[in-house]
């Protein structure tokens, strides 16, 4: 993902059965495709999840925030 693309903060919770769900907040850029955007930043945080640690993904949520205006 692109960090041109957007911004992103991120919240992890852990519920009782320490499955692990990140909610990312992202404003994304002007004239981005927000479902492509979207999909292509929870595959990616996933994979990366997946790859480097044992935690129990249970989600990754994407919230759209808002559209940040690109450089005239």
């Amino acid at each position: 993902v692109s960090d041109e693309s957007a911004t992103v903060a991120i919240e992890v919770t852990i519920d009782k059965d320490d499955q692990v769900t990140i909610e990312l907040k992202v404003l994304i850029r002007y004239g981005i495709n927000i479902p492509d955007m979207a999909r292509q930043i929870q595959d990616v945080v996933r994979l990366a999840v997946e790859k480097t640690t044992d935690i129990n993904l249970k989600e990754v949520n994407v919230n759209v925030q808002g559209i940040e205006r690109g450089e005239a």
